[in-house]
């Protein structure tokens, strides 16, 4: 038996038997999923576009020139968890990534270059 590779659903094969549990399983995490998405909505103006989740939110910000994209990403408590600055000069394209993790109270940065 296979399963699905982003909700885990269950995948039976040719010689797999039907099973009804397994059936209701599939459709318990395909609400769940929808339930993730329902919430969710997306709002653009001129150069910002908020996504928001029941998990959190994504703020996307493009500078006038269009030479820099910021991203940022926050948790379902609207703390800001990661931020990725993208920069754009011709052709050359600088990605910083920053991984914000939450120690004794206080976030630790971490730039990670891509």
């Amino acid at each position: 038996m296979k399963h699905s590779e982003k909700l885990g659903l269950i995948l039976p094969e040719e010689e797999d038997f039907y099973n009804i549990n397994e059936f209701n399983e599939n459709f318990e995490k395909l609400d769940a999923a929808h339930e993730q998405f329902e919430d969710s909505r997306c709002i653009i103006s001129e150069n910002t576009i908020i996504e928001t989740y029941a998990s959190g939110s994504r703020i996307t910000q493009i500078s006038d020139s269009g030479e820099e994209i910021t991203e940022s990403v926050y948790d379902g408590n609207d703390m800001l968890i990661e931020k990725i600055i993208t920069t754009i000069k011709g052709s050359e394209i600088n990605e910083v990534k920053q991984d914000l993790n939450i120690k004794d109270g206080s976030p630790e940065v971490q730039e990670v270059e891509e």
